[in-house]
C-alpha cells in the first residue's frame, strides 16, 4: 500500500494473501474494497465469487 497507494491491484492481492492465510474476514474486506473500484475482469470475478461463496453478497 505504501509503495503503490491507490493501486486497486494491491488491494486485490492483499485479499489473495489473506485468503491464503485462511483469514476470510480480512480477505473479504480487501475483495470488497477492490470491487468498489474495479468491477470487471478476471480479478473482479474472482473477488465477487469468493464474497458470494462466503455469504458476504447474495
Amino acid at each position: 500500500d505504501r509503495l503503490l497507494p491507490g493501486n486497486p491491484n494491491t488491494t486485490f492481492l492483499q485479499g489473495v494473501a489473506m485468503e491464503g492465510m485462511q483469514d476470510r474476514r480480512g480477505a473479504a474486506r480487501h475483495y470488497s474494497d477492490y470491487l468498489q473500484v474495479v468491477r470487471q475482469g478476471p480479478a473482479a470475478q474472482h473477488a465477487y465469487a469468493r464474497l458470494r461463496t462466503w455469504g458476504y453478497v447474495n
